[in-house]
């Protein structure tokens, strides 16, 4: 297999990416917010695609809290409106080609939607002021998941044993946190927001395809924490980048058929870089990080 090369990035290219990420979120946005202006209200629609179900929600202001069932339930999926109301949505044979849908109520501040561990979803929640909360159990499969807001925090989990595709965690102003521990990922990683701290957290996961990181933020700091225990199955090479803020690395694995190649390089600050002894191993993690007023910090151990 050809190794992907990691390169530092040109600063300038940095900055361009930066900008062109925040003008295409915000752009999203205003899009989202226009996009069914004769139906203003905030919506749940579920739709089945095949092997999966789409699960679409759009609000304005309120927080979206994702989760799953703990016990066995003949609903699809349940949505909770504030504490006490709750609405079911019918099994797919009930509903029409166009899929089913649930107007929510503006006084609404927080949904709950609780979702079958048994079915496969495609999540795309968007909202305009409040923060998205998605926990997913062990051993549960996943589509593509699009968590976006333009005032407020994403805060995900994926416990072990998951099976994702492409995980899009994007917030103009608000921070983002993400953990995946012990998981099948089969497409890429995007995290980007314009005024907040990225925390994110990858353990022991397998690639089941070539595997792309971005990370990116203007104004904040960006948190890295990767452990590798396991075989890879693939390569993971990306971009992550800050204007004014910091990068901070921590790596590890503990297998000589992995290693890693991160670059760091700051135009104000101190920074460094990390190249793993045995690299370029069998699969290698390859990063390139650049930061233009802040500092670069890789900490790494491969015993």
């Amino acid at each position: 297999m050809k190794k992907m090369k990691a390169k530092v990035i040109i600063p300038i290219l940095v900055i361009s990416a930066l900008i062109t990420t925040g003008i295409l979120v915000s752009s999203f946005f205003v899009y989202s917010a226009n996009a069914s202006s004769e139906d203003p209200n905030d919506f749940l629609k579920l739709q089945s695609n095949g092997s999966s179900e789409d699960l679409l929600i759009k609000l304005d202001v309120c927080n979206a809290i994702i989760g799953y069932n703990t016990t066995p339930t003949n609903e699809r999926v349940s949505v909770k409106l504030g504490s006490n109301e709750i609405i079911g949505i019918p099994q797919f044979s009930q509903t029409t080609e166009e899929g089913t849908t649930v107007i929510i109520p503006k006084e609404v501040e927080v949904i709950k939607v609780v979702l079958r561990t048994d079915l496969q979803y495609n999540l795309n929640i968007l909202t305009t002021n409040g923060s998205i909360f998605l926990s997913v159990p062990e051993n549960v499969t996943l589509g593509n998941v699009h968590l976006t807001t333009v005032s407020g925090d994403i805060l995900t989990t994926f416990l072990g044993g998951n099976e994702i595709h492409d995980l899009n965690l994007l917030t103009v102003d608000g921070h983002i946190s993400a953990e995946v521990i012990a998981s099948n990922i089969r497409g890429n990683i995007n995290l980007g927001t314009t005024t907040g701290i990225i925390s994110s957290t990858f353990h022991n996961n397998s690639y089941l395809n070539e595997c792309q990181f971005n990370i990116l933020d203007i104004t904040g700091t960006i948190y890295l924490n990767i452990a590798q225990h396991d075989e890879m199955i693939n390569d993971v090479s990306g971009t992550i980048a800050i204007i004014t803020g910091n990068i901070i690395i921590d790596y590890f694995d503990s297998t000589e058929n992995v290693s890693a190649d991160i670059g760091g390089i700051s135009l104000s600050g101190l920074s460094n870089t990390y190249t793993s002894p045995n690299h370029p191993a069998e699969h290698s993690y390859e990063f390139g990080c650049t930061v233009i007023e802040g500092y670069v910090l890789i900490s790494a151990d491969d015993s």
